[in-house]
């Protein structure tokens, strides 16, 4: 079971240059074998928020939504994870076999596969940051870097 808290502070009623970052406070137990972390996330979000307490997602609450805003990457064309698995080279990315800090890691854990944000990572796990592995909340949450959902790890060229 993963509980997500989403604090605002102050609340952002208009667009603004700089806006507070917001904390994700995640709480974990082992449910399935690789949820292990208890973290504070800072995010700086570049969209406006609405002040309203049920503001706990970006878009439409799916993973792909967050994945760009934290890139700032607006191609419309990419609409689900294994899409962009299958396209990455269109869409100006490059594929690692291992984690580099806030790469996209694609995961085949559902029908339309997965993306996340690695936050970090060490010789034996990864830490990612993701929307919609619960039902439209953004979360955190630890994997084994042998984990066999793991796709591969991809990196923007935007310079």
């Amino acid at each position: 079971m993963l509980a997500i808290s989403l604090f605002i502070t102050p609340a952002i009623e208009e667009s603004i240059d700089e806006p507070p970052p917001i904390s994700i406070v995640t709480t974990s137990s082992v449910d399935e074998g690789y949820v292990r972390a208890i973290r504070t996330v800072p995010i700086q979000p570049k969209i406006k928020l609405l002040d309203k307490p049920e503001t706990t997602s970006i878009g439409n609450g799916q993973c792909v939504d967050y994945v760009k805003y934290r890139l700032g990457y607006a191609v419309e064309e990419w609409i689900s994870a294994k899409n962009f698995y299958e396209n990455y080279t269109y869409y100006k990315f490059v594929r690692y076999d291992s984690p580099v800090k806030n790469s996209v890691v694609v995961t085949d854990e559902s029908p339309y596969w997965h993306v996340a944000i690695v936050e970090s990572f060490t010789e034996t796990s990864i830490t990612i940051s993701e929307q919609n592995y619960i039902k439209g909340k953004i979360g955190e949450r630890t994997l084994s870097r042998d984990n066999k959902k793991i796709k591969g790890y991809f990196v923007w060229q935007n310079h």
